[in-house]
């Protein structure tokens, strides 16, 4: 990255404390603003010029409402589908997680524990900067 090029904001939806910290700690040349509550995310997204959403789609949940984030997944992707949104998740095995969804609707899906600091740069930064999304690999295939 140039240094005349402005740091990346990057929005980071997701309520477990530990995953915003180390991102913070591993992605110091992000400009990333953490929220932990879906309600936090909207106004955000309204008035911030954002370069990168990464979101997690199980916040604030319950046993009826257990997916929150692919709510917010699917209004970002109506509203501003120019702006790339990476599905980080912790869950992607239950049966009941919405895996086409999010495959259909993300630039992206991500496990949080196959985290590997280097690749997830490449990917955030490959959205970001070449304008386009990566060319999407089967769900399933989460080899880098």
């Amino acid at each position: 990255m140039s240094n005349n090029r402005k740091k990346p904001v990057v929005l980071v939806v997701d309520d477990e404390f530990s995953f915003h910290n180390n991102l913070v700690f591993s992605f110091g040349e992000y400009n990333l603003i953490s929220v932990y509550k879906l309600d936090s995310a909207y106004p955000i997204l309204e008035a911030v010029n954002l370069d990168l959403v990464i979101l997690d789609v199980e916040l604030d949940s319950n046993e009826v409402r257990r997916y929150r984030g692919v709510q917010l997944l699917e209004e970002i992707k109506a509203q501003r589908p120019e702006l790339p949104v990476v599905i980080v998740t912790s869950h992607q095995g239950r049966k009941d997680f919405p895996q086409k969804l999010c495959f259909d609707k993300a630039d992206k899906l991500l496990t949080k524990d196959e985290y590997n600091r280097n690749n997830w740069k490449q990917i955030f930064d490959d959205l970001m900067f070449d304008g386009e999304s990566l060319k999407k690999k089967p769900i399933t295939d989460f080899a880098y």
